[in-house]
């Protein structure tokens, strides 16, 4: 088969192919919904991201008298090296507790959902449980399943 053939068949595919798409697109979509679905997604990054932070907190916690002020001492990369598409950075702070700067990809560029650490102490040892709560996200319980909830941070 001649080049020339090859290409205007591939051509011709392309081009049965449009009516296809060209419909696809044209599927009308609830007002708002792939917004939320967007934002949702972005937020569960977000969630998955921090385990690791949150582990590393733990640990520090359960082998200290006390909390990480910073990523370098709870053990973890610096804030900026957690960026990804929702992420701008993870940021240990005072006390063990964590911000998750979002990026605009989460509908508010440099949204806070903010992990605050508590002690629990237990016969044989400790555990620590989080509270997750967000000022920049008044759908944050939504968003999470119930997890965090929409408050005013200090």
């Amino acid at each position: 088969m001649h080049i020339s053939h090859v290409r205007n068949l591939a051509l011709g595919a392309a081009v049965a192919m449009l009516p296809t798409v060209a419909g696809w697109a044209a599927e009308p979509v609830k007002a708002g919904a792939l917004d939320t679905q967007t934002q949702m997604n972005a937020v569960t990054e977000a969630l998955q991201a921090v385990g690791p932070v949150e582990e590393a907190v733990k640990r520090y916690r359960l082998a200290h008298d006390g909390f990480p002020a910073s990523n370098a001492e709870a053990g973890v990369p610096p804030p900026a090296q957690f960026a990804s598409n929702s992420v701008q950075t993870i940021m240990v702070g005072t006390d063990g507790v964590i911000d998750v700067s979002l990026t605009a990809a989460s509908g508010v560029d440099a949204g806070v959902i903010r992990f605050r650490p508590d002690y629990a102490p237990q016969s044989g040892g400790g555990d620590v449980h989080w509270t997750c709560a967000s000022e920049s996200y008044a759908n944050i319980g939504d968003l999470t399943g119930g997890n965090c909830q929409h408050t005013k941070m200090p």
